[in-house]
């Protein structure tokens, strides 16, 4: 008997054991079922915040890579009664020019002055009544001496190759205090390279000296709006009677193209182009018609990379013969040659005499 008792206590053991393998066997599924059913949903959503913050990284390099950053500026030409003139835009350094002055009021009286902005390793000598020259301080109005309605300037420049310099002529009537017109030129001044030594200092305020026509009044130079550079077409704008019942017409032209300089916006003249360069394009539009124009719009299809076109805001109302000169400048540009083109008022708004004049276009090659 006692051996069969502890066959059965074997049995039984052994079955226990089993059950509670079993047991454990169960509970462990149960455990582990549970874990990847309650971290399922972190796991998922962890996952998918990987996929949000690749994808918002992708989108921004792809919004960095689709905008190009682009610069526009301008200057506004009204229709004045001064205009000048001379025989070329180009000189050497150190070589004297002349430039004629016109009033077509030839019967006021009055003072002529002129002033050019600021260049470091730049500036103007201009001839005095003794036959001799005196330097002319920059960023202010200069009493000018003239003989037959016509001065001589020197320019000096001793840093830069090319220089691009816009020349402004003041005319101030009689018993007036502030300028009554003026009129703007762009002297492009070539230096050779050659070292030269400069110990000539060049103040920067003068105070305008009396005239022999009996002008006497200082006169307070004004606070400068702009350092964009920008070239002048020789004379001032056409004086045209406005026509009620005329046309204005917009005339687009290219003035020259370079680059701008992407922290102080100066431009400088030159086809050498590379991609790193802020390329930069001159352009003028003019109302050659005979009616004052209403506002009006321009676009410029830029050589970016992906193609980019620039849609500007309202632009002022233009008089017969006054004009505006914008400088547009431009990041992300593709190597090789490419074109810019100017469209003035493209969908058609203003009615013009001539609709053949609003587009110009130019190529550029860029390394």
């Amino acid at each position: 008997m006692k051996g069969n008792y502890q066959k059965i206590e074997n049995v039984l053991i052994k079955a226990l054991a089993v059950v509670g393998l079993l047991a454990i066997l169960v509970v462990g599924s149960f455990t582990t079922i549970s874990i990847a059913r309650f971290s399922a949903p972190y796991v998922y959503s962890i996952s998918n915040s990987a996929i949000s913050i690749a994808d918002t990284a992708g989108k921004a390099l792809a919004r960095t890579a689709s905008t190009a950053a682009v610069t526009l500026s301008s200057v506004f030409f009204p229709v004045n009664h001064l205009s000048v003139s001379t025989d070329s835009t180009t000189v050497n350094s150190s070589e004297p020019f002349t430039l004629s002055l016109k009033l077509d009021r030839a019967d006021t009286k009055g003072s002529y002055s002129f002033s050019y902005p600021c260049l470091e390793g730049f500036y103007f000598k201009s001839a005095t009544a003794g036959n001799s020259e005196e330097s002319v301080p920059c960023d202010t109005p200069f009493n000018l001496v003239l003989d037959n309605q016509k001065v001589t300037l020197t320019p000096v420049s001793t840093k830069s190759r090319y220089v691009d310099m816009p020349v402004t002529l003041h005319f101030t009537q009689d018993g007036k205090k502030s300028f009554s017109d003026k009129a703007s030129i762009v002297m492009t001044v070539f230096n050779d390279g050659s070292k030269k030594t400069v110990t000539e200092t060049v103040p920067k305020t003068s105070t305008i000296n009396p005239t022999t026509s009996g002008h006497t009044s200082a006169v307070t130079p004004g606070s400068e709006t702009s350092k964009t550079y920008t070239n002048i077409s020789i004379g001032g704008p056409t004086i045209k009677a406005e026509n009620p019942s005329g046309k204005a017409d917009f005339k687009v032209s290219i003035i020259s193209t370079g680059t701008t300089n992407k922290t102080s916006g100066a431009f400088t003249a030159t086809s050498t182009l590379y991609r790193s360069d802020r390329i930069a394009v001159r352009f003028a539009v003019e109302n050659t018609g005979d009616k004052t124009s209403p506002e009006w719009r321009f676009n410029a299809i830029l050589p970016t990379y992906p193609a980019y076109t620039f849609n500007s805001d309202s632009q002022r109302a233009l008089k017969p013969g006054e004009r505006i000169e914008y400088t547009i400048g431009f990041d992300q540009s593709i190597a090789g040659t490419s074109t810019v083109k100017f469209i003035i008022d493209p969908q058609e708004v203003v009615a013009e005499s001539d609709e053949t004049n609003n587009t110009v276009s130019t190529d550029l090659f860029i390394l």
